[in-house]
């Protein structure tokens, strides 16, 4: 449907100043699809050149906001953003005399006050929006400016920092929303938190819990809100919902991507995921599969735990969710083997062939008979050190390994049987500290369980004396270690989505300029490497799925107590699922974390396939 585009543009004289409207151009249309929620009208925002001054049109990529409507509690007036200096003038010398504390202190792995500077190392995370006015009378901030703040993440993150704050302009003072804002923020920005509501209830500023699919098939469930801000080159629009307009998944239809999750814009620019929720794996409740065959041995179809059996397929420590990964699949080529409680056939390829035959194989069959060679040579392992004998092919394919299930939009995915595949591991985390003088530090983690530790993992955790150059006294044994490794269960709870296809041949060099992005030290860099990169080579697929999970989502896998706590606390996981065919991912963007004061800092790794020698 053809809809009016009008563009306008807008000049903040001072910070202060009231926007004023100066141009209107000449209607245009365009073939944008509209958003119920929002008047038909669009705008596109200009955003001051960074002094206040002069107005300077910028492609915020698609927000697609009506300059002026309400919803709920708050009128939303367009997306402007605002000079972080001029924002940031109350709240400056707070802001970098805690950020910059401890930088002269004697960890050699810190930055140092002479190299620190606010316009270089803290400026830059701030990026401040002005996106409505808090509206309805009798609220306690009824026409204070909505304004939020999207804090660059330090090391790498699956979503942005996203805080959103009262603004009185009168006072140039802010309130921190807390109900609508990250829940984690580091230090240095308590000087912005110390007005904070923790109670607030503000209707319109957020998205439904839940989003019903068309034709009544289902419904996707929101699984984790501001998952990114503004900058979006993912619209691949699936349906359009009545109330809040245009739901999609990232991918255009030329090139679609390979996850599963669905995304929403909200008015204020953020983007929140959703999930389609088979309820296969629904927490605290057995979901079975009823086989359609009845075996003739036993004369009754059979029920299968399909919550013990399998899992998505492609999982590791802490990596699991409904942000299932896609396939592509003819069902002609599939045959359904039966059906779960809650109404989702199930299939499994039609007519399996070893791929030893040489014989012509559908896309299927090819990838069934790859899975066999990737069984075999994942459980090589086994048979050489645990005297364990591997299954058949015709044995491998009665176990039913792989299950084909299709979405309510019709998109294929599969299920594995937990049988076949690796234990969900994290794989060598070592923890490195760095006090800034040689200090007794306690360390624990919060996994279900481990298998290996060194120094042994005590009752209470580890105890050590920790040295500014990284060396740690362990008192249960009383050696020296250059870290602490464990390696154990974590707990499911994050979904990667963004990431990087790497081909097998650049492997190493992906490898080599990523852990430089990530402010790896030189030692850090080559234990990490020296540990991960024979261990990925051994797999024989041409393309590697790689991404990087931060502190925030290792705190939710596996959550560390560490007394004194460290001033800094950097934690890096590598995932990796290894491929045959190239997959269609967003970019995962890397940066440092900075040093500063006592830092932790921890690296590890999971994969989809087993990664023991």
């Amino acid at each position: 449907m053809e809809i009016s585009i009008f563009y306008y543009f807008f000049m903040r004289v001072t910070f202060r100043s009231s926007l004023i409207l100066i141009g209107l151009m000449t209607a245009l249309t365009s073939l944008f699809g509209g958003c119920s929620l929002f008047q038909d009208e669009k705008a596109v925002p200009v955003i001051p050149d960074g002094k206040g001054e002069t107005p300077v049109a910028v492609d915020l990529l698609n927000p697609e906001i009506a300059p002026y409507f309400q919803t709920g509690d708050i009128q939303y007036t367009g997306i402007v953003q605002l000079d972080r200096e001029t924002f940031l003038a109350p709240y400056k010398d707070d802001l970098f005399k805690i950020y910059s504390e401890g930088m002269l202190g004697g960890n050699p792995n810190s930055t140092t006050a002479a190299q620190f500077s606010w316009e270089t190392n803290l400026a830059p995370f701030f990026h401040w929006y002005e996106v409505g006015t808090i509206f309805t009378k009798g609220l306690p901030y009824e026409g204070q400016k909505l304004v939020v703040l999207n804090l660059d993440c330090e090391g790498p993150c699956f979503s942005p920092n996203l805080y959103r704050f009262a603004w009185d302009e009168a006072t140039q003072t802010l309130t921190f929303l807390a109900p609508y804002s990250t829940e984690y923020y580091p230090d240095y920005l308590s000087p912005l938190m110390t007005k904070k509501d923790e109670q607030i209830v503000l209707a319109g500023l957020t998205l439904p819990e839940q989003i019903e699919l068309p034709d009544g098939k289902g419904v996707l469930t929101l699984s984790h809100r501001d998952k990114s801000y503004l900058a979006d080159p993912f619209r691949n629009v699936t349906f359009k919902d009545p109330s809040i307009g245009d739901v999609y998944f990232p991918g255009t239809s030329e090139n679609p991507s390979n996850l599963g999750c669905f995304y929403v814009q909200a008015p204020d620019g953020s983007h929140s995921q959703y999930d389609y929720n088979p309820g296969f794996f629904a927490e605290n409740q057995t979901t079975w599969l009823t086989l359609g065959a009845t075996p003739p041995d036993i004369g009754f179809p059979m029920r299968v735990n399909l919550s013990e059996t399998y899992s998505y397929t492609v999982s590791g420590c802490g990596i699991d969710g409904n942000c299932y990964f896609l396939v592509t699949a003819d069902v002609n080529n599939l045959e359904k083997v039966g059906q779960t409680d809650s109404g989702v056939d199930l299939y499994v390829v039609k007519n399996p062939i070893e791929a030893t035959v040489n014989v012509p194989l559908t896309p299927e069959q090819e990838v069934f008979a790859q899975s066999y060679q990737t069984y075999r040579d994942m459980y090589q392992w086994k048979v050489d050190n645990e005297g364990y004998t591997l299954l058949t092919f015709d044995q491998y394919v009665d176990a039913n390994p792989i299950l084909y299930w299709q979405d309510p939009l019709g998109r294929w995915s599969t299920l594995s049987h937990k049988d076949f595949k690796p234990l969900a591991e994290c794989g060598k985390p070592v923890i490195y500290l760095y006090p800034q003088e040689t200090t007794d530090v306690s360390v624990q983690v919060g996994v279900t369980s481990f298998s290996k530790t060194v120094p042994a993992y005590g009752e209470n955790g580890w105890m050590v004396q920790a040295s500014p150059d990284g060396t740690l006294l362990n008192y249960a044994d009383g050696q020296t270690y250059p870290y602490l490794f464990w390696e154990g269960q974590g707990k499911p709870s994050v979904s990667p989505d963004q990431g990087f296809v790497i081909a097998r041949e650049d492997l190493a060099t992906f490898l080599d300029s990523s852990l430089d992005k990530l402010g790896f030290l030189t030692q850090e860099k080559a234990d990490f490497v020296d540990f991960w990169l024979p261990r990925m080579l051994k797999n024989k697929q041409a393309y590697f799925f790689i991404s990087f999970l931060g502190t925030q989502e290792m705190n939710a896998i596996a959550p560390l107590t560490v007394t004194p706590a460290p001033t800094t606390m950097s934690r890096i996981l590598m995932f990796y699922h290894p491929t045959d065919s190239y997959l269609s991912i967003p970019t995962q963007t890397l940066s440092p974390v900075m040093r500063r004061g006592f830092t932790l800092f921890e690296w590890g790794g999971t994969s989809s396939r087993p990664w023991q020698e």
